[in-house]
């Protein structure tokens, strides 16, 4: 049975609300709270009645983000947290050009960015650019995480990381799940062997991951807003829009009408689900 879905998709196009929707219907036992309830109400997407887990390529780089800026991590998946300026660190970034070529500093302070400039310039650059940037939080885990980590460190970086984790459990096999650890015999365990979790990853956003999600035996979805005009070009959010996807759900309608894409998509792959 497939243990690993991917959710591709751009931003605000609805990927974890489409991962909470699959938490909620695929539970051991059915929920005793509405859909809506469920929804937000975070401390249940941890719940032990789930049998799906939402994870994220990017929640070790989220919890960097945290001890970089005091946000919390669980705040850090908010859009509006997400849109937020960081006036502490604001940067001044200067580019150049020379006979010899060019390059870009960052500066902390305006005033040893207007000295620079004039330096360069007095040096016979003959372009100077100074611009005052105020980075997002958004901003910042792209940069943090595909310019640096990604493009300078290693292309699987959060492959790497996210599936340091996924390991072979006996308590992933629910067979045990209603056994005393004392009653089950060595028999019993090569009859039930130890499973991988049944993981969401709600984050999905370049081929490499949708590849070590395949690779798993798992398949990668994508999530689609009509309307939703996004202004975004980082690669983060473009790099897959041309990709071919194992099911395409359409979030442009309410959330009734996503409920029945996903119970469609679910029993396509033949993933059990609470009616």
């Amino acid at each position: 049975m497939i243990k690993l879905i991917g959710i591709s998709g751009r931003a605000q196009n609805g990927k974890n609300l489409t991962a909470n929707i699959i938490q909620y219907l695929t539970a051991k036992e059915p929920f005793k709270v509405s859909l809506e309830e469920y929804l937000v109400s975070s401390w249940l997407h941890t719940s032990e009645n789930n049998n799906w887990q939402v994870k994220s390529f990017a929640y070790k780089l989220k919890q960097v983000v945290s001890l970089l800026t005091g946000i919390p991590v669980g705040d850090l998946e908010k859009e509006e947290v997400k849109q937020m300026r960081l006036s502490d660190w604001v940067v001044w970034k200067l580019s150049w050009l020379d006979n010899y070529g060019g390059g870009i500093d960052l500066f902390s302070d305006e005033a040893s960015a207007l000295r620079e400039q004039q330096k360069r310039i007095d040096e016979g650059c003959f372009y100077v650019g100074n611009e005052e940037v105020v980075p997002t939080v958004r901003s910042m885990l792209q940069v943090l995480g595909t310019d640096l980590l990604r493009n300078q460190l290693h292309p699987d970086v959060f492959c790497n990381a996210l599936f340091a984790d996924y390991e072979e459990s006996y308590l992933n096999n629910t067979w045990y799940d209603d056994k005393d650890v004392y009653s089950v015999s060595e028999h019993d365990e090569l009859l039930h062997p130890p499973e991988y979790p049944a993981w969401l990853i709600s984050d999905t956003r370049f081929l490499n991951e949708c590849q070590a999600i395949e690779q798993r035996g798992g398949i990668v979805i994508r999530v689609e807003r009509l309307g939703l005009e996004s202004t975004s070009t980082h690669r983060s959010e473009t790099s897959l829009d041309n990709h071919v996807f194992a099911y395409t759900l359409f979030n442009d309608k309410d959330i009734p009408y996503l409920v029945g894409q996903v119970k469609t998509m679910l029993k396509q792959f033949k993933i059990p689900y609470n009616e």
